[in-house]
C-alpha cells in the first residue's frame, strides 16, 4: 500500500496480509500482528498506488520445530481476536523439504504445537521484496509469514449421518 495510506493507518506496515474483504478490506500487518480495516473511501482515494500481489500458488508448506508464547505482544496489541492472552507467539518452522530454518512471529499460537505442518509465504521469494525493502523507516520483514494451519485429510471426522435432500 502506499506510503501515505500507511501513515494514515497508524503507521502499519505497507505490506498488509489481507484476510477478508466484506464493506471494509480486513487485513493485518505481518511484522506487528495488529488488525486494521481499509474502507472504501481510502481505498479509492490511493487506488492507483495500490500494488496487489496474489499469493494464491506460491505456498510453502513448512514443519513446526519450536514454539514460544509471546505474553508481551498481548498486551501491547488492541485487536479483535479472542483469548488473545496466548494466540502471538514466536516460531520457528522448516521447509518440508528442506533442512533450512526460518525464524517468524505468528498470531496462530493457539492452535500451533511442535511437529505441525503449516502453510505460508517466503518473503524472499515474493516478486515485489525490493520495493519493500527500498521504503524508507519500515520494519524489518519476518522470514517467512505464516497464513493458516495445514490439518491432515485422514484426521477429518465424516458425518455419521446422510443427507437425504
Amino acid at each position: 500500500m502506499p506510503l501515505p495510506l500507511a501513515k494514515e493507518l497508524g503507521g502499519v506496515n505497507v505490506l498488509g496480509i489481507c484476510y477478508k474483504i466484506s464493506l471494509v478490506i480486513h487485513c493485518y500487518d505481518p511484522v506487528t500482528l495488529r488488525c486494521y480495516d481499509i474502507s472504501g473511501k481510502q481505498y479509492y482515494n490511493y487506488e492507483e498506488d495500490f500494488v496487489i500481489v496474489p499469493f494464491r500458488g506460491q505456498e510453502t508448506k513448512f514443519i513446526v520445530q519450536d514454539i514460544e508464547e509471546d505474553q508481551k505482544k498481548a498486551s501491547m496489541i488492541n485487536t479483535t481476536f479472542s483469548n488473545i492472552a496466548n494466540r502471538f507467539a514466536y516460531v520457528e518452522v522448516m521447509k518440508e523439504r528442506d533442512n533450512e530454518v526460518y525464524c517468524s512471529q505468528t498470531h496462530l499460537g493457539h492452535i500451533l504445537k511442535h511437529g505441525d505442518s503449516v502453510v505460508g509465504y517466503e518473503v524472499k521469494s515474493i516478486n515485489c521484496v525490493e520495493d519493500l525493502h527500498s521504503m524508507k523507516g519500515q520494519k524489518s520483514l519476518p522470514d517467512v509469514i505464516l497464513i493458516r494451519k495445514q490439518y491432515d485429510e485422514k484426521h477429518k471426522k465424516k458425518r455419521i449421518w446422510k443427507l437425504k435432500r
